[in-house]
């Protein structure tokens, strides 16, 4: 599997709000991903934390590898 997606340990908390904590996940070229969940469960927070659009709190890795023919 080609893996194009990759994040480890993400983590974001607002003030004394953890919005998300340890999310890990992997996606290969075939994958199909959606993030369901309640108001406020995180699904925003971690989508901008997927696109560099927040910081995390917490050391991470997101590896994204796209490559072009």
């Amino acid at each position: 599997m080609n893996k194009l997606l990759q994040a480890e340990n993400l983590h974001k908390t607002f003030g004394q709000v953890t919005a998300i904590r340890d999310v890990s996940l992997n996606l290969g070229s075939n994958d199909f991903m959606a993030i369901i969940g309640k108001s406020g469960s995180g699904k925003t927070t971690t989508m901008h934390l997927l696109a560099g659009l927040e910081s995390p709190d917490s050391t991470y890795l997101v590896k994204v590898n796209l490559t072009y023919p």
